[in-house]
């Protein structure tokens, strides 16, 4: 059987890509992974004229509804007419449309060359304007590699263990954070930081656009996935329950990292045409574009960083493909989480860079107060995790899982990162350290002695508190 978006009846199925495996064997590893070059600090936005990251609600014109395939997350722009709806005579004039059109196409082209990066107007309103809660964990002591570049291994307890609200709550005295996914309670409007004990910013609750353009590419993205698994014969394989979870799971996308000597794009075998058809869906790009414009605008820094090396490489090495367009997404990968009861086991994306943001996308019908929560255990934090909703944390260096959802519920999800070892190949010139090494042996050791303040570095590219309440970082 397999699964229609609406029936929680499926068999779970082995991936062709084991990424998972991969992570596993770098945990095991000792010194396995190549260490890593510098981090350099970056001036992210230096030069634009303007941003593109939009969050405004709709209001105005009937006409004007709210999308974020073009600006990000949610700006106002003009509908198809009612004469292209079969609604009568049109209330735009065609040179108007024309017009749109092109200030559209150089809106794209803006974002391409400078990035998603917020109006200040927006970075106040809703940055800025954020809640916060202050944990007392030190995200530093968290730790990563030598290099910076890979989360550190160490092992995870009660891995498999099936653990219930009950239990993190009224048995190991975690907090629970009630979330809707656009209204906080009891906090307010805004998205929500959590911080550090020094300020810095390792987990944001972004949530969702409140336009019901927004809501709808989320579900038109949830019921595409069905019906591919259910069109694909995922169901067909054997049950095998991988290093996450015990749900289907296809990582699509670059990714460079343990067994990889360069950047390789994934081939996903005989599910290629179907990841084809799936991130080649404006829905899907839609809500790709609000994950990466949310990065850019509450860890300005680190988005920076991601922007600048991203393109180098993909300047450089023209065979590679985009995962997505410059102007729709930075990230290089994304993983497709198929349902209908898409939980996590407690681990940590090692592969992954550790002072970078994951973008984690909840989707399906369920009861979010019943299950699908996101679980932090070093910040000790049970989180409300609604359908639509986006949530940006260190997926690399803090232990995190899912709680199920409720029964007859159905979740999925959408992910989206850049693994570490990327950013390690591009500093080294697009080399490995192997290559540094025979090629320039003077930058080599220069790298090599340098190496023990490379997580320091990438922490204090982190957005901190006080940081964002500054309007210097407003670009």
């Amino acid at each position: 059987m397999g699964w229609d978006g609406r029936s929680s009846s499926w068999k779970i199925v082995a991936c062709s890509i084991d990424i998972d495996r991969l992570a596993y064997e770098a945990e095991k590893a000792d010194g396995a992974v190549e260490d890593d070059p510098p981090i350099v600090d970056v001036e992210p936005g230096a030069g634009l004229k303007r941003s593109q990251w939009e969050l405004e609600e709709e209001e105005g014109c009937p006409n004007l509804q709210a999308t974020s395939s073009n600006s990000g997350i949610h700006a106002p722009q003009a509908s198809d007419c009612a004469e292209q709806r079969g609604e009568g005579v049109a209330c735009t004039p065609v040179s108007v449309n024309h017009s749109n059109k092109r200030r559209a196409k150089k809106r794209k082209a803006e974002k391409e060359k400078n990035g998603q990066y917020p109006r200040s107007t927006v970075f106040e309103r809703y940055v800025q304007g954020a809640a916060v809660i202050s944990n007392t964990l030190d995200f530093s002591a968290l730790g990563a590699t030598v290099g910076g570049y890979s989360g550190k291994r160490k092992p995870v307890s009660g891995v498999k263990t099936v653990y219930s609200k009950g239990d993190l709550l009224e048995k190991q005295g975690f907090k629970e954070v009630k979330w809707d996914g656009i209204v906080t309670q009891p906090l307010g409007r805004n998205p929500v930081l959590l911080s550090d004990v020094k300020g810095r910013i390792f987990c944001t609750l972004v949530g969702r656009p409140q336009g019901t353009r927004y809501t709808e590419a989320c579900k038109e993205v949830f019921e595409a996935m069905a019906d591919e698994a259910s069109g694909t014969g995922l169901e067909a394989q054997t049950a095998a329950p991988h290093r996450r979870g015990r749900f289907p799971a296809i990582n699509v996308g670059v990714f460079h990292g343990q067994g990889t000597r360069h950047p390789i794009w994934l081939n996903n075998g005989k599910y290629t045409a179907m990841m084809k058809r799936l991130t080649s869906l404006p829905a899907v790009q839609q809500i790709a574009s609000f994950a990466s414009a949310s990065f850019a605008a509450f860890s300005l820094n680190v988005y920076g960083y991601y922007k600048k090396r991203l393109d180098h490489l993909f300047r450089k090495t023209p065979e590679l493909p985009r995962l997505f367009p410059a102007s729709v997404s930075v990230y290089p990968s994304a993983g497709f989480n198929f349902g209908p009861d898409v939980w996590t086991y407690k681990h940590r994306d090692v592969l992954n860079c550790p002072f970078g943001w994951c973008a984690v996308q909840s989707l399906g019908r369920f009861d979010t107060t019943k299950g699908g929560h996101l679980v932090l255990w070093e910040a000790r934090l049970v989180i409300e995790f609604p359908s639509g909703s986006l949530i940006l944390l260190s997926s690399a260096a803090i232990t995190h899982s899912n709680l199920p959802v409720g029964s007859g519920d159905v979740r999925a999800s959408f992910t989206h990162y850049a693994s570490g070892g990327i950013f390690r190949y591009i500093d080294y010139g697009l080399r490995t350290e192997k290559g540094l090494k025979e090629e320039d042996y003077e930058l080599w050791d220069e790298v090599r002695r340098e190496k023990e303040g490379k997580w320091k570095a990438g922490c204090n590219l982190m957005s901190t508190v006080e940081g964002l309440s500054s309007k210097k970082n407003v670009v």
